[in-house]
């Protein structure tokens, strides 16, 4: 049953991409700082963990200042990767839009990672609700958890 709960989804995504207006909408929501100011942030954010460690370890900081401080930092990276993805999501994005053709046509020619890519760059999910008969029902696939 795979196979046409997959067309469903990819036809669900197309036809959405096929918007110009929503297209613009994931690429505006998913821009963000480029990559290499968040990857070195993130390798900052590692330089100050081995900082912090290294206090405790010589006795400078309590448990519980070490604690509270390594909480912050772990928050900050979480941001940080969070706005890395989104970041990376909207080059997807954009290469997409700037393919020749229609957006079926694009899709034909890309390969199964790309597409992967898109799918992930459009939608967070899309949920399956279970089966109440061992016939297929496309009733099944529910409407997409959009990033934008």
């Amino acid at each position: 049953m795979a196979a046409p709960a997959e067309q469903i989804g990819r036809d669900v995504i197309l036809t959405a991409l096929d918007s110009p207006d929503f297209l613009a909408a994931l690429i505006s929501a998913t821009s963000g700082a480029g990559a290499g100011e968040i990857s070195g942030q993130l390798r900052a954010i590692d330089s100050r963990r081995d900082e912090l460690a290294e206090a405790w370890a010589a006795g400078e900081i309590s448990r519980k200042e070490w604690l509270t401080a390594r909480d912050r930092l772990t928050a900050d990276a979480g941001a940080l990767t969070t706005r890395l993805s989104r970041s990376q999501h909207s080059r997807t994005l954009a290469a997409f839009a700037g393919m020749a053709g229609t957006v079926w046509q694009r899709w034909a020619t890309m390969t199964t990672g790309a597409r992967r890519a898109v799918i992930q760059s459009v939608a967070a999910g899309i949920p399956v609700h279970p089966a109440a008969s061992r016939h297929w029902n496309p009733a099944r696939i529910g409407a997409p958890i959009w990033r934008a």
